[in-house]
């Protein structure tokens, strides 16, 4: 076991198209090893869509988590960002132009946040042509007292 931040992650592009769009479905999140202060390295997610936290992992109840988006490594403003809490509470936010959103957690517990994006880029995947890309990603993340 090696003390550090690892960086899981999966993208999952669907096999078959839904309609003429194919669909990418992307997730990341991070797990500490250890009790060591680690910061957690972004370059490690090669993600195209991604969401992470800018601040420190020492997420707490109250203490502002800022989150950013990137897609293809460049900020994105006005992407929506959903915010989804242990307790089934739920916000919506919008990325401002350094692509980040602010919010507190309320409660302790896993957070799930989601980002979505979509684009009019076309292509062939198994011999089908397409006209759009939808790209969904989530990061999640725990929150303690």
């Amino acid at each position: 076991q090696v003390k550090g931040v690892y960086t899981l992650q999966v993208g999952h592009p669907l096999k078959d198209l839904s309609g003429t769009g194919q669909l990418i479905f992307l997730a990341s999140t991070h797990v500490l090893v250890g009790s060591v202060a680690a910061t957690i390295d972004q370059a490690k997610n090669n993600n195209e869509l991604k969401i992470f936290a800018v601040t420190d992992q020492d997420w707490k109840v109250n203490k502002e988590v800022t989150l950013k988006v990137l897609v293809k490594e460049a900020v994105k403003a006005g992407n929506t960002v959903l915010v989804f809490s242990p307790s089934g509470w739920s916000q919506e936010l919008t990325t401002a132009a350094d692509g980040t959103v602010h919010f507190k957690p309320l409660w302790p517990g896993k957070y799930v946040i989601e980002v979505q994006e979509f684009s009019r880029t076309p292509g062939e995947l198994n011999g089908n042509k397409y006209a759009t890309i939808w790209q969904g990603a989530t990061y999640s993340f725990d929150v303690a007292k």
